[in-house]
């Protein structure tokens, strides 16, 4: 193809300029792929992390503005708590309960979440409730860096006989240890009646497990107890797990009433999860609970999802605004090598055009020449951005204090470099073209820089 061969050799010509041109798109897309894989790592993390667990509602505080996994450094806040032991139905649950029944129902069972586990044996309560536990997460430095720590029930229902663990998260792999699993869940296990220290736990309360990640970057051992020593509390590693999904590998888990003991939180945790019978059924639950209790925010998994898409979708606009500057770099210096090109090669496109070329064929050409040197730099670019990102997600964990690595190469992001790199190629050409597509033989043939 005469156009390509003319454009390949013009590109050897101007190796100088070429090399500039190629710098800029590397430079370019480089940073678009830096930048923009922490938003695409986040997303795709928190995707996998939220469908992995078995959990048909999430209860939260309203007006939260939480992320999936907890505050992650700076991010994400996990604003106010669920105080259990204020929850009450503001209306009869059925025409003929009173209030001050229910209340004192309510008040007997414990809290708002032995209230919601009693549901499914108690017609005068919510339907289709099959289950609850509350969740409980917080932040401590451990040996220099941030680890989340989450609080959930260890022990077997009294409602259902199953662990919470295996129930809510299956997930879960034991790859090391055996899981400290009580038989029977403690008696008021959320703090609501009594509130406890650190030193009022048992041995047997007393341990956490950890992912395999974590585990990995502080060489955690389960010979070593891990020493709390703001709440002079030592714990023991009873084994390790893998998730393979999300974020979950990164985190420490301990039984939600030592959780409680450690952040003097009793009585609060910071969401609730539901299992419902019928998922059919599930919205008409939503609807019900909502109407009980309009002080609390009840969402479905897509929803509870959704809740940290106005940040993601903050994030990625910001660094794709960062990116933008530099492709915007790129594309100048990819029209202006084109431009000078266009300018040095008139008197050659008039002597194509007088031998018999036609405008489609030197536009062409040009185009050509435009691609072959965005699409070198576009491929260098990509590496380079992926090399970038390391770095670019160490220096996010040490500037933000976040407690897991989140930059992430997808698919999609790279199918986004690619393009951004043909589409730099093709604006670049552009002007040249319409140069091109409107100069007379004779001026070309008389042209004089």
């Amino acid at each position: 193809m005469i156009s390509f061969s003319l454009a390949k050799k013009n590109i050897v010509r101007k190796q100088e300029r070429s090399l500039l041109t190629i710098i800029g798109v590397i430079l370019a897309v480089g940073c678009f792929v830096a930048l923009l894989s922490i938003s695409e790592g986040l997303n795709k993390r928190l995707k996998s992390e939220v469908m992995s667990r078995n959990v048909d509602l999430y209860v939260l505080p309203s007006g939260s503005q939480h992320l999936p996994t907890g505050s992650i450094g700076a991010f994400g806040s996990a604003g106010e708590e669920i105080n259990l032991g204020q929850l009450l139905p503001e209306e009869p649950l059925n025409t003929e309960a009173k209030q001050e029944e229910i209340a004192a129902a309510s008040r007997v069972k414990g809290d708002f979440i032995s209230f919601l586990n009693s549901s499914g044996f108690d017609s005068t309560m919510v339907p289709n409730i099959k289950s609850a536990i509350g969740v409980s997460r917080f932040q401590k430095t451990i040996r220099g860096r941030t680890v989340v720590f989450w609080g959930l029930p260890f022990g077997t229902s009294e409602f259902d006989g199953a662990s919470a663990f295996s129930s809510y998260l299956p997930g879960m792999r034991i790859t090391n240890g055996v899981f400290p699993l009580e038989t029977k869940e403690p008696e008021d296990l959320y703090g609501f009646k009594t509130k406890r220290t650190a030193e009022d736990l048992s041995d047997a309360e007393k341990v956490f497990i950890a992912g395999n990640k974590i585990v990995e970057e502080l060489s955690m051992s389960m010979e070593r107890p891990l020493i709390l020593k703001k709440d002079n509390l030592s714990l023991n590693l009873e084994c390790v797990v893998s998730f393979n999904a999300g974020f979950q590998d990164y985190f420490c888990y301990l039984p939600i009433q030592t959780a409680m003991a450690i952040e003097d939180s009793h009585g609060k945790v910071n969401e609730i999860w539901i299992q419902v019978e019928d998922k059919s059924k599930i919205n008409e639950t939503k609807v019900l609970l909502m109407r009980y209790f309009p002080n609390l925010e009840f969402k479905t998994g897509s929803e509870y999802l959704g809740i940290s898409g106005d940040l993601l979708k903050y994030a990625w606009f910001l660094q794709f605004a960062i990116a933008l500057i530099g492709i915007l770099i790129a594309t100048t210096a990819s029209m202006n090598t084109m431009l000078m090109s266009t300018f040095e090669r008139v008197r050659e496109f008039g002597a194509l055009r007088a031998i018999g070329a036609n405008r489609s064929t030197i536009a062409l050409m040009i185009l050509i020449e435009s691609l072959i040197l965005s699409s070198i730099g576009g491929a260098a670019g990509i590496i380079v951005g992926i090399l970038g990102s390391t770095f670019l997600d160490g220096a996010v964990q040490a500037i933000f204090q976040t407690p897991f690595p989140m930059a992430n190469i997808t698919f999609n992001l790279i199918l986004y470099a690619l393009c951004l790199s043909v589409l730099i190629g093709v604006i670049g050409a552009v002007i040249p073209i319409v140069l091109v597509y409107r100069m007379e033989i004779i001026k070309a043939l008389k042209w004089d820089m």
